[in-house]
């Protein structure tokens, strides 16, 4: 008979598994999507913004330094970064699941998964 209320136990975690990691993608994507399309508004607002003045400049200024096609292509090399701006989410979400992560292994594992969360961070290169 236990081995019956074994194998059930099992298929209810494994279910519930399924569940909660299908719950977990249909709420993730969407957000990643929108912080994605965010980050991609904001480069191409600060890309036409670079654009009207390097088109606006006079050709004194532009001759003087460097032209137009110059200032775009570093501009542009620059605000390629500004599409990574969701990875900001991170800055605040990673230390909090880290203390989350930590206190649910001690309290699985008590002192000995401290120590392996202890030497695993020692292995880890800086």
């Amino acid at each position: 008979m236990e081995d019956d209320e074994s194998e059930e136990t099992g298929w209810t975690y494994a279910v519930v598994l399924i569940i909660l990691t299908t719950c977990s993608n249909h709420v993730k994507h969407p957000t990643w999507f929108l912080m994605i399309d965010v980050g991609l508004a904001i480069r191409q607002a600060a890309l036409r913004l670079l654009h009207d003045k390097a088109i606006r400049m006079s050709s004194d200024v532009l001759n003087s330094s460097s032209d137009a096609g110059k200032i775009i292509n570093v501009a542009t090399t620059d605000l390629d970064m500004i599409e990574f701006i969701f990875l900001l989410n991170s800055l605040w979400f990673a230390p909090l699941f880290f203390v989350i992560v930590i206190i649910a292994i001690y309290l699985v594992a008590g002192y000995a998964g401290i120590i392996g969360i202890l030497v695993i961070s020692l292995l880890v290169p800086l």
